[in-house]
């Protein structure tokens, strides 16, 4: 039963470790990210004025039917180049992403989208009459959605946003397509190093359930 040898992890548990970090670096960055992005849109999104309900419609339906790989390429392959061809190269450097950076910003702007619409649908979950009472007591709007109807609505969104965070956290494996040395990556190196397919795999796999 050589396949199932689980001696191997021992031997490198150091880049099991060192890969569950990054992973968990990523899902933390990109998330934090997401829900900036989210709130942002959701307020514009429920804004009544269309300069600021355009854009945000905008975002989130174009960003909701784009792959996050081709968002990763983007930023990772396609940005450089078009950084380096529209801005000095003094300028291009700073703005040009790492690897890392690639995948944090394609997580933020990717999960972003779908958090913008479990803000709003949260928000209008909300009963009307919470708003209208807020508003017959002189409250503007954003002290009414700030006060009022946010905190009501995050038990109504807590179920998705956690979703969310389990969504974010499986897809920072991706940063593997550009090379990215994060727990995906690592369990695939030992399987490779080792000839042993099947044991580290399985781990990361075990790992990203536990952590779900």
């Amino acid at each position: 039963m050589g396949d199932l040898n689980w001696d191997v992890i021992a031997r490198y548990q150091d880049a099991i470790v060192w890969g569950l970090a990054l992973a968990l670096k990523l899902a933390a960055f990109g998330l934090a990210g997401g829900v900036v992005l989210g709130l942002l849109a959701a307020f514009g999104r429920t804004s009544g004025r269309r300069w600021l309900r355009a854009p945000a419609t905008a975002y989130v339906e174009l960003i909701r039917n784009v792959p996050l790989l081709l968002l990763i390429f983007i930023f990772y392959f396609g940005f450089p180049m078009f950084a380096f061809r529209t801005f000095p190269d003094a300028v291009a450097e700073v703005l040009v992403l790492e690897g890392e950076g690639s995948v944090i910003v394609a997580l933020a702007i990717y999960g972003g989208a779908y958090l913008a619409e479990v803000f709003r649908a949260g928000i209008n979950a909300v009963p009307k009459g919470q708003s209208e009472a807020s508003y017959a007591i002189g409250m503007r709007k954003n002290q009414v959605m700030r006060l009022v109807l946010i905190p009501q609505a995050v038990t109504i969104m807590l179920p998705a946003i956690i979703s969310q965070c389990v969504i974010v956290l499986k897809d920072s494996a991706l940063g593997l397509i550009i090379g990215y040395q994060d727990l995906t990556a690592q369990g695939r190196l030992i399987a490779e190093f080792v000839d042993h397919t099947i044991v580290p795999l399985l781990v990361v796999a075990l790992i990203y359930i536990a952590l779900n």
